[in-house]
Protein backbone atom coordinates (compact mmCIF):
# COMPACT_ATOMS: atom_id res chain seq x y z
CA UNK A 1 0.00 0.00 0.00
CA UNK A 2 2.87 2.36 0.73
CA UNK A 3 4.17 1.71 -2.80
CA UNK A 4 0.78 2.48 -4.30
CA UNK A 5 0.70 5.79 -2.38
CA UNK A 6 4.09 6.77 -3.77
CA UNK A 7 3.09 5.92 -7.35
CA UNK A 8 -0.26 7.63 -6.91
CA UNK A 9 1.48 10.77 -5.69
CA UNK A 10 3.69 10.81 -8.79
CA UNK A 11 0.65 10.35 -11.01
CA UNK A 12 -1.21 13.24 -9.32
CA UNK A 13 1.56 15.78 -8.81
CA UNK A 14 4.27 15.33 -11.42
CA UNK A 15 4.56 18.01 -14.11
CA UNK A 16 6.36 15.55 -16.38
CA UNK A 17 3.77 13.85 -18.58
CA UNK A 18 6.07 10.92 -19.31
CA UNK A 19 6.41 10.31 -15.57
CA UNK A 20 2.64 10.47 -15.17
CA UNK A 21 2.21 7.97 -18.03
CA UNK A 22 4.71 5.56 -16.45
CA UNK A 23 3.01 5.99 -13.08
CA UNK A 24 -0.36 5.14 -14.61
CA UNK A 25 1.02 1.87 -15.95
CA UNK A 26 2.47 1.06 -12.53
CA UNK A 27 -0.88 1.71 -10.90
CA UNK A 28 -2.44 -0.78 -13.28
CA UNK A 29 0.08 -3.42 -12.23
CA UNK A 30 -0.63 -2.78 -8.55
CA UNK A 31 -4.22 -3.91 -9.09
CA UNK A 32 -6.46 -3.97 -6.03
CA UNK A 33 -3.88 -2.03 -4.00
CA UNK A 34 -4.69 1.16 -5.92
CA UNK A 35 -8.50 1.49 -6.21
CA UNK A 36 -8.33 5.17 -5.35
CA UNK A 37 -6.58 5.77 -8.68
CA UNK A 38 -9.63 4.84 -10.77
CA UNK A 39 -11.31 8.30 -10.83
CA UNK A 40 -8.02 9.96 -11.78
CA UNK A 41 -7.35 7.44 -14.54
CA UNK A 42 -10.82 8.08 -15.95
CA UNK A 43 -10.09 11.81 -15.98
CA UNK A 44 -6.69 11.21 -17.61
CA UNK A 45 -8.37 9.57 -20.61
CA UNK A 46 -9.01 13.16 -21.76
CA UNK A 47 -5.42 14.32 -21.15
CA UNK A 48 -3.61 16.18 -23.90
CA UNK A 49 -0.55 13.91 -23.83
CA UNK A 50 -1.23 10.76 -25.95
CA UNK A 51 1.08 8.50 -23.90
CA UNK A 52 -0.86 9.42 -20.78
CA UNK A 53 -4.14 8.50 -22.47
CA UNK A 54 -2.65 5.16 -23.53
CA UNK A 55 -1.31 4.34 -20.08
CA UNK A 56 -4.52 5.43 -18.36
CA UNK A 57 -6.66 3.21 -20.58
CA UNK A 58 -4.36 0.23 -19.99
CA UNK A 59 -4.30 0.77 -16.23
CA UNK A 60 -8.03 1.35 -16.01
CA UNK A 61 -8.70 -1.97 -17.77
CA UNK A 62 -6.59 -3.73 -15.12
CA UNK A 63 -7.94 -1.88 -12.09
CA UNK A 64 -11.62 -1.26 -12.63
CA UNK A 65 -14.47 -3.77 -12.94
CA UNK A 66 -16.21 -3.99 -16.29
CA UNK A 67 -19.28 -2.01 -15.26
CA UNK A 68 -17.07 0.90 -14.23
CA UNK A 69 -14.34 0.78 -16.90
CA UNK A 70 -16.17 -0.21 -20.06
CA UNK A 71 -18.56 2.77 -20.39
CA UNK A 72 -15.75 5.32 -20.13
CA UNK A 73 -13.45 3.31 -22.41
CA UNK A 74 -16.19 3.06 -25.04
CA UNK A 75 -16.70 6.83 -24.83
CA UNK A 76 -12.97 7.49 -25.11
CA UNK A 77 -12.68 5.08 -28.02
CA UNK A 78 -15.42 6.83 -29.94
CA UNK A 79 -13.94 10.31 -29.51
CA UNK A 80 -10.25 9.39 -29.94
CA UNK A 81 -8.65 10.58 -33.18
CA UNK A 82 -5.04 9.39 -32.80
CA UNK A 83 -4.63 5.83 -34.22
CA UNK A 84 -2.04 4.61 -31.71
CA UNK A 85 -4.18 5.72 -28.77
CA UNK A 86 -7.31 4.28 -30.36
CA UNK A 87 -5.60 0.90 -30.70
CA UNK A 88 -4.53 1.02 -27.04
CA UNK A 89 -8.06 1.84 -25.86
CA UNK A 90 -9.44 -0.90 -28.09
CA UNK A 91 -7.06 -3.41 -26.53
CA UNK A 92 -7.93 -2.18 -23.05
CA UNK A 93 -11.64 -2.70 -23.72
CA UNK A 94 -10.97 -6.24 -24.91
CA UNK A 95 -8.80 -7.07 -21.90
CA UNK A 96 -11.36 -5.65 -19.48
CA UNK A 97 -14.52 -7.09 -21.03
CA UNK A 98 -13.65 -9.85 -23.54
CA UNK A 99 -17.20 -11.22 -23.67
CA UNK A 100 -19.14 -7.95 -23.95
CA UNK A 101 -21.30 -7.43 -27.02
CA UNK A 102 -20.63 -3.69 -26.89
CA UNK A 103 -16.91 -4.39 -27.35
CA UNK A 104 -17.65 -6.45 -30.46
CA UNK A 105 -19.81 -3.64 -31.83
CA UNK A 106 -17.02 -1.11 -31.24
CA UNK A 107 -14.46 -3.38 -32.92
CA UNK A 108 -16.70 -3.92 -35.92
CA UNK A 109 -17.03 -0.14 -36.26
CA UNK A 110 -13.25 0.25 -36.03
CA UNK A 111 -12.81 -2.31 -38.78
CA UNK A 112 -14.08 0.48 -41.07
CA UNK A 113 -11.59 3.09 -39.79
CA UNK A 114 -9.62 5.12 -42.33
CA UNK A 115 -6.45 4.16 -40.43
CA UNK A 116 -5.03 0.77 -41.39
CA UNK A 117 -3.44 0.23 -37.96
CA UNK A 118 -6.86 0.58 -36.33
CA UNK A 119 -8.50 -1.76 -38.85
CA UNK A 120 -5.73 -4.33 -38.40
CA UNK A 121 -5.92 -4.30 -34.61
CA UNK A 122 -9.70 -4.56 -34.55
CA UNK A 123 -9.61 -7.61 -36.84
CA UNK A 124 -6.97 -9.30 -34.71
CA UNK A 125 -9.03 -8.80 -31.56
CA UNK A 126 -12.16 -10.11 -33.28
CA UNK A 127 -10.19 -13.26 -34.05
CA UNK A 128 -9.82 -13.81 -30.31
CA UNK A 129 -13.58 -13.74 -29.68
CA UNK A 130 -14.96 -17.07 -30.94
CA UNK A 131 -18.29 -16.51 -29.20
CA UNK A 132 -18.92 -13.58 -31.59
CA UNK A 133 -17.80 -15.37 -34.76
CA UNK A 134 -21.17 -15.05 -36.52
CA UNK A 135 -20.88 -11.26 -36.40
CA UNK A 136 -17.13 -11.15 -37.09
CA UNK A 137 -16.64 -13.58 -39.97
CA UNK A 138 -18.52 -11.56 -42.64
CA UNK A 139 -16.42 -8.48 -41.77
CA UNK A 140 -13.20 -10.52 -41.85
CA UNK A 141 -14.12 -11.95 -45.25
CA UNK A 142 -14.87 -8.49 -46.63
CA UNK A 143 -11.55 -7.15 -45.29
CA UNK A 144 -9.57 -10.03 -46.76
CA UNK A 145 -11.24 -9.50 -50.12
CA UNK A 146 -11.14 -5.76 -50.46
CA UNK A 147 -8.95 -3.95 -47.95
CA UNK A 148 -6.25 -1.93 -49.70
CA UNK A 149 -3.64 -2.54 -46.96
CA UNK A 150 -1.76 -5.83 -47.07
CA UNK A 151 -1.22 -5.96 -43.29
CA UNK A 152 -4.99 -5.62 -42.76
CA UNK A 153 -5.68 -8.46 -45.20
CA UNK A 154 -3.04 -10.49 -43.39
CA UNK A 155 -4.76 -9.87 -40.04
CA UNK A 156 -8.10 -10.86 -41.56
CA UNK A 157 -6.65 -14.16 -42.80
CA UNK A 158 -5.13 -14.88 -39.38
CA UNK A 159 -8.43 -14.26 -37.62
CA UNK A 160 -10.41 -16.39 -40.07
CA UNK A 161 -8.00 -19.21 -39.29
CA UNK A 162 -8.20 -18.60 -35.54
CA UNK A 163 -12.02 -18.70 -35.71
CA UNK A 164 -11.90 -21.80 -37.97
CA UNK A 165 -14.25 -20.10 -40.41
CA UNK A 166 -15.31 -23.12 -42.44
CA UNK A 167 -18.30 -21.83 -44.42
CA UNK A 168 -17.98 -21.89 -48.21
CA UNK A 169 -17.54 -18.14 -48.58
CA UNK A 170 -14.71 -18.00 -46.05
CA UNK A 171 -12.89 -20.96 -47.61
CA UNK A 172 -13.31 -19.54 -51.11
CA UNK A 173 -11.99 -16.15 -49.97
CA UNK A 174 -8.94 -17.73 -48.33
CA UNK A 175 -8.26 -19.82 -51.43
CA UNK A 176 -8.43 -16.67 -53.53
CA UNK A 177 -6.01 -14.95 -51.12
CA UNK A 178 -3.42 -17.69 -51.70
CA UNK A 179 -3.02 -16.02 -55.10
CA UNK A 180 -2.52 -12.51 -53.66
CA UNK A 181 0.23 -10.29 -55.01
CA UNK A 182 1.61 -10.06 -51.46
CA UNK A 183 3.51 -13.19 -50.37
CA UNK A 184 2.86 -12.58 -46.66
CA UNK A 185 -0.89 -12.50 -47.27
CA UNK A 186 -0.59 -15.65 -49.38
CA UNK A 187 1.30 -17.46 -46.63
CA UNK A 188 -1.17 -16.42 -43.90
CA UNK A 189 -4.11 -17.53 -46.04
CA UNK A 190 -2.44 -20.93 -46.46
CA UNK A 191 -1.84 -21.15 -42.71
CA UNK A 192 -5.45 -20.19 -42.03
CA UNK A 193 -6.69 -22.99 -44.29
CA UNK A 194 -4.43 -25.38 -42.39
CA UNK A 195 -5.88 -24.18 -39.08
CA UNK A 196 -9.42 -24.80 -40.35
CA UNK A 197 -8.42 -28.39 -41.08
CA UNK A 198 -10.49 -31.06 -42.85
CA UNK A 199 -13.34 -28.65 -43.56
CA UNK A 200 -10.98 -26.86 -45.96
CA UNK A 201 -10.51 -29.88 -48.27
CA UNK A 202 -11.65 -27.88 -51.29
CA UNK A 203 -8.39 -25.90 -50.99
CA UNK A 204 -6.12 -28.93 -51.49
CA UNK A 205 -5.70 -28.60 -55.31
CA UNK A 206 -4.57 -24.98 -54.92
CA UNK A 207 -2.23 -25.86 -52.08
CA UNK A 208 -0.64 -28.65 -54.12
CA UNK A 209 0.06 -26.13 -56.89
CA UNK A 210 1.87 -23.95 -54.36
CA UNK A 211 3.94 -26.93 -53.22
CA UNK A 212 5.02 -27.50 -56.80
CA UNK A 213 5.70 -23.80 -57.39
CA UNK A 214 8.98 -21.88 -57.31
CA UNK A 215 8.43 -20.03 -54.03
CA UNK A 216 9.98 -22.37 -51.44
CA UNK A 217 8.62 -20.42 -48.48
CA UNK A 218 5.05 -20.75 -49.72
CA UNK A 219 5.69 -24.35 -50.72
CA UNK A 220 6.82 -25.30 -47.21
CA UNK A 221 3.83 -23.49 -45.68
CA UNK A 222 1.51 -25.38 -48.02
CA UNK A 223 3.22 -28.67 -47.10
CA UNK A 224 2.31 -28.04 -43.47
CA UNK A 225 -1.26 -27.05 -44.36
CA UNK A 226 -2.13 -30.14 -46.43
CA UNK A 227 -0.96 -32.29 -43.51
CA UNK A 228 -3.56 -30.59 -41.34
CA UNK A 229 -6.32 -30.71 -43.94
CA UNK A 230 -6.18 -34.04 -45.80
CA UNK A 231 -2.98 -35.99 -45.06
CA UNK A 232 -4.35 -39.34 -46.25
CA UNK A 233 -5.30 -38.03 -49.67
CA UNK A 234 -3.42 -40.08 -52.29
CA UNK A 235 -2.49 -37.02 -54.33
CA UNK A 236 -1.25 -35.22 -51.21
CA UNK A 237 0.95 -38.17 -50.21
CA UNK A 238 2.34 -38.44 -53.75
CA UNK A 239 3.18 -34.73 -53.84
CA UNK A 240 4.83 -34.80 -50.41
CA UNK A 241 6.95 -37.80 -51.41
CA UNK A 242 8.04 -35.80 -54.45
CA UNK A 243 9.10 -32.96 -52.17
CA UNK A 244 11.62 -35.30 -50.51
CA UNK A 245 13.58 -35.17 -53.79
CA UNK A 246 14.12 -31.41 -53.34
CA UNK A 247 17.23 -29.91 -51.75
CA UNK A 248 15.48 -27.56 -49.35
CA UNK A 249 15.73 -28.30 -45.60
CA UNK A 250 12.51 -26.48 -44.64
CA UNK A 251 10.55 -28.21 -47.41
CA UNK A 252 11.82 -31.59 -46.21
CA UNK A 253 10.87 -30.82 -42.61
CA UNK A 254 7.28 -29.74 -43.36
CA UNK A 255 6.72 -32.57 -45.86
CA UNK A 256 8.04 -35.11 -43.36
CA UNK A 257 5.78 -33.78 -40.61
CA UNK A 258 2.74 -33.97 -42.86
CA UNK A 259 3.59 -37.48 -44.02
CA UNK A 260 3.55 -38.56 -40.36
CA UNK A 261 -0.20 -37.79 -40.31
CA UNK A 262 -0.74 -40.24 -43.17
CA UNK A 263 0.54 -43.16 -41.10
CA UNK A 264 0.97 -46.49 -42.93
CA UNK A 265 -0.46 -44.95 -46.12
CA UNK A 266 2.86 -43.10 -46.50
CA UNK A 267 4.91 -46.31 -46.79
CA UNK A 268 6.10 -45.34 -50.28
CA UNK A 269 7.94 -42.43 -48.61
CA UNK A 270 10.34 -44.78 -46.76
CA UNK A 271 13.17 -44.69 -49.38
CA UNK A 272 13.08 -40.89 -49.41
CA UNK A 273 13.07 -40.74 -45.63
CA UNK A 274 16.05 -43.10 -45.46
CA UNK A 275 17.94 -40.77 -47.81
CA UNK A 276 17.35 -37.89 -45.39
CA UNK A 277 18.82 -39.95 -42.54
CA UNK A 278 21.83 -40.83 -44.68
CA UNK A 279 22.64 -37.20 -45.48
CA UNK A 280 25.09 -35.31 -43.24
CA UNK A 281 23.14 -33.12 -40.82
CA UNK A 282 23.92 -29.41 -40.50
CA UNK A 283 26.01 -28.52 -37.45
CA UNK A 284 24.11 -27.10 -34.50
CA UNK A 285 25.36 -24.93 -31.66
CA UNK A 286 23.76 -27.18 -29.05
CA UNK A 287 25.31 -30.24 -30.77
CA UNK A 288 21.89 -31.84 -30.66
CA UNK A 289 20.19 -33.82 -33.42
CA UNK A 290 18.99 -32.12 -36.54
CA UNK A 291 15.19 -31.52 -36.13
CA UNK A 292 14.66 -32.83 -39.65
CA UNK A 293 16.40 -36.14 -38.92
CA UNK A 294 14.56 -36.53 -35.62
CA UNK A 295 11.22 -35.77 -37.32
CA UNK A 296 12.11 -38.28 -40.03
CA UNK A 297 12.49 -41.05 -37.45
CA UNK A 298 9.19 -40.06 -35.82
CA UNK A 299 7.47 -40.18 -39.22
CA UNK A 300 8.94 -43.63 -39.88
CA UNK A 301 7.45 -44.69 -36.54
CA UNK A 302 4.01 -43.52 -37.65
CA UNK A 303 4.38 -45.53 -40.86
CA UNK A 304 4.97 -48.58 -38.67
CA UNK A 305 6.21 -52.06 -39.67
CA UNK A 306 6.44 -51.03 -43.33
CA UNK A 307 9.38 -48.82 -42.32
CA UNK A 308 11.65 -51.72 -41.21
CA UNK A 309 14.15 -50.89 -43.95
CA UNK A 310 14.95 -47.69 -42.03
CA UNK A 311 15.79 -49.44 -38.73
CA UNK A 312 19.62 -49.27 -39.13
CA UNK A 313 19.60 -45.52 -39.82
CA UNK A 314 17.04 -44.85 -37.06
CA UNK A 315 19.03 -46.81 -34.48
CA UNK A 316 22.24 -45.08 -35.54
CA UNK A 317 20.66 -41.67 -34.98
CA UNK A 318 19.36 -42.72 -31.56
CA UNK A 319 22.75 -44.07 -30.46
CA UNK A 320 24.58 -41.03 -31.81
CA UNK A 321 22.59 -39.01 -29.28
CA UNK A 322 22.35 -41.76 -26.66
CA UNK A 323 24.67 -40.19 -24.08
CA UNK A 324 23.27 -39.54 -20.58
CA UNK A 325 23.10 -35.84 -21.40
CA UNK A 326 20.81 -36.36 -24.36
CA UNK A 327 18.91 -39.07 -22.51
CA UNK A 328 18.13 -36.50 -19.84
CA UNK A 329 16.72 -34.21 -22.52
CA UNK A 330 14.79 -37.14 -23.98
CA UNK A 331 16.10 -37.34 -27.56
CA UNK A 332 16.94 -41.07 -27.72
CA UNK A 333 13.67 -42.01 -26.02
CA UNK A 334 11.72 -40.35 -28.82
CA UNK A 335 13.64 -42.57 -31.22
CA UNK A 336 12.82 -45.53 -28.97
CA UNK A 337 9.09 -44.77 -29.15
CA UNK A 338 9.31 -44.69 -32.95
CA UNK A 339 11.18 -48.02 -33.03
CA UNK A 340 8.49 -49.61 -30.85
CA UNK A 341 5.96 -48.87 -33.59
CA UNK A 342 8.22 -50.32 -36.29
CA UNK A 343 9.58 -53.46 -34.63
CA UNK A 344 9.20 -54.38 -30.95
CA UNK A 345 12.27 -56.65 -30.87
CA UNK A 346 14.52 -53.95 -32.28
CA UNK A 347 13.11 -51.46 -29.77
CA UNK A 348 13.98 -53.76 -26.85
CA UNK A 349 17.54 -54.18 -28.15
CA UNK A 350 17.90 -50.43 -28.57
CA UNK A 351 16.59 -49.78 -25.05
CA UNK A 352 19.12 -52.25 -23.66
CA UNK A 353 21.95 -50.49 -25.50
CA UNK A 354 20.84 -47.15 -24.06
CA UNK A 355 20.98 -48.57 -20.53
CA UNK A 356 24.50 -49.87 -21.13
CA UNK A 357 25.54 -46.40 -22.27
CA UNK A 358 24.40 -44.96 -18.94
CA UNK A 359 25.90 -47.76 -16.84
CA UNK A 360 29.28 -47.64 -18.57
CA UNK A 361 29.72 -43.92 -17.95
CA UNK A 362 32.39 -43.36 -15.27
CA UNK A 363 31.09 -41.61 -12.19
CA UNK A 364 32.83 -38.53 -10.88
CA UNK A 365 34.39 -39.05 -7.49
CA UNK A 366 33.45 -36.60 -4.80
CA UNK A 367 36.26 -35.01 -2.89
Amino acid sequence: KSLSLVVLSLFKKSDNQAVRAASALSLGHLGSDAPQAIPMLIQALEAEHPDLRVSSATALANLAPSDQALPVLLKAQKSETMPTVKVAIMTAMFNNSPKERRVVTALLDDAKSRHSSVRKSSLRLLGQMPWARERSIPVLIESLKNDRAADVRLAAADSLGALKASDKTAIATLISATGSEDNSVRARAVMALGSIGPKAKSSVPDLLKLIEGKNKWLASTACAAVGQIDPKNEKVIETLIGVLQEKDWRLHLEATRSLSHAGPLAKRAVPGLIRILQQPAPRRRDRGPDPLQLQTVLTLGEIGPDAKAAIPQSKALGMKYGSPYFQKIGYPFRVLEALKKIDAKTAREFESELKKTTESRPRRSRK
